[in-house]
């Protein structure tokens, strides 16, 4: 994913650049929302900005999430035996794939808030910034009970992530 993530970075910063004429934008047209949303379309195609380039990554992620979810919790698709394999295999210390893991919990949250940091350069909102940085711990208490498989996961994830953000910047 990284070229689709270089596109993000890159479009992320044409964003901010474009952020201050999008203000005056809503200063000028703030009773014509019509007119707003004409303007501003007009402004992100003479800058060829895309504000949805940066969901493309998290998109193409989520089917590989849900395919390692269902695969490690179980489901009517998959043979039993291959969940019952998935669930308890092991992996360096942990004793089983499909069991919650409290410390991955925690090095997940670590991770996703560095990962986080590193992304929030390009953003300008200081209220986005901080709803941001909540996400992780908002998360954790539906994540509790998520098995170990799926936090090996998505901490690697954000270890790669981590390293992409680096190479770009």
């Amino acid at each position: 994913l990284f070229p689709l993530t270089w596109k993000q970075f890159r479009s992320s910063q044409a964003m901010q650049s474009v952020q201050p004429k999008i203000k005056e934008l809503q200063q000028k047209y703030k009773n014509d929302r019509a007119k707003l949303q004409q303007e501003t379309m007009k402004l992100y195609q003479e800058y060829q900005v895309n504000p949805f380039a940066s969901c493309m990554p998290l998109l193409l992620q989520m089917p590989v999430f849900i395919s390692l979810y269902y695969s490690i919790r179980g489901t009517d698709y998959l043979d039993p035996a291959i969940t019952a394999a998935i669930n308890s295999a092991s992996f360096l210390w942990i004793d089983r794939l499909g069991d919650p893991n409290t410390f991955l919990l925690v090095l997940y949250v670590v991770t996703q808030l560095i990962s986080t940091e590193l992304t929030l350069s390009t953003m300008s909102d200081p209220r986005q910034k901080w709803m941001m940085r909540a996400m992780p711990f908002i998360f954790v208490i539906v994540l509790l009970n998520f098995p170990a498989g799926l936090f090996l996961y998505w901490i690697t994830t954000n270890l790669w992530t981590i390293g992409q953000q680096l190479l770009i910047r």
